[in-house]
């Protein structure tokens, strides 16, 4: 049989993502490579699906996962789970880490980690390729509390990397000088890094469109739901099964399909990018 190769990319031991793993395997023949920055928890995780499942898994270490351009190895899914929020499950209890500091690591982890992963990796996916960046609602729910300025850039189709970029670090520097409701920001770090992950997908599909034309690669970025995780708590409606519903539907879009690719999807639906 064909094997498919999957790169899973998780900030922690991403219960979500270890479902989209198994849910993949019993679809396509699977072999999976897996990094984690929490690479202990992950590994655990996923050596029991492992054992569970038997099929090809590889978990690396950070240093390995860098080599993977000069190893030549290509993917055919690559699904990047960076999400990190100071206090979960943080809808119930207030944060006491001074807000700078929530922004810088919640932005390193959630913003820079899928850029820095996306950079390398996809000129590593095949042609047919598939790409999925979760994101968040909150990407959605916090640009309507960006300034309307802001708001026109975040929304702007024709916003560069390059300005996105500047605009991340933009709101960590609002935040160590205290100035980031003044500059127009909400003072909620998750929120503005997962606006960062949702614009960065749609630069990176047209990205695709202008240097990969014909390999029909899809990317689109998506929000799981608020699904039981260390991330959301034991209070969150969905399960991971759930959780994994629209990961899962991006992953398997069928070849010769050429949408949604750029879009945000949520319940396995594009969300109009607006406020």
């Amino acid at each position: 049989p064909q094997w498919w190769c999957c790169l899973l990319i998780v900030s922690s031991a991403n219960a979500c993502g270890i479902e989209v793993v198994e849910y993949l395997h019993l679809t396509k023949h699977l072999d999976c490579h897996a990094q984690a920055s929490e690479f202990h928890k992950v590994s655990k995780s996923l050596e029991e699906l492992y054992n569970y499942l038997s099929f090809p898994l590889h978990l690396l270490k950070l240093c390995e996962f860098l080599c993977f351009r000069n190893r030549k190895v290509q993917f055919d899914y690559c699904l990047t789970y960076s999400s990190f929020f100071p206090t979960p499950p943080f809808f119930l209890a207030g944060d006491t880490t001074p807000f700078p500091i929530q922004a810088e690591v919640t932005l390193q982890t959630n913003f820079f980690g899928t850029r820095a992963v996306s950079s390398e990796l996809l000129p590593l996916i095949k042609p047919q390729g598939r790409v999925v960046n979760v994101s968040s609602m909150a990407s959605l729910r916090y640009l309507k509390n960006c300034s309307p300025e802001l708001q026109q850039k975040f929304l702007s189709d024709t916003i560069t990397e390059e300005e996105l970029v500047g605009l991340m670090n933009k709101f960590v520097e609002d935040a160590k000088k205290g100035v980031h409701e003044k500059e127009g920001w909400p003072t909620m770090a998750y929120g503005v890094s997962k606006i960062g992950v949702t614009v960065l997908s749609r630069i990176h599909a047209k990205q695709l469109n202008e240097q990969r034309k014909g390999d029909n690669i899809l990317l689109n970025a998506c929000c799981p739901g608020w699904v039981k995780t260390d991330l959301a708590g034991p209070r969150a409606p969905k399960s991971v099964e759930e959780g994994a519903e629209t990961p899962v539907y991006l992953a398997l879009l069928p070849p010769g399909v050429t949408e949604p690719h750029g879009q945000f999807v949520s319940e396995k639906m594009v969300e109009k990018w607006e406020v």
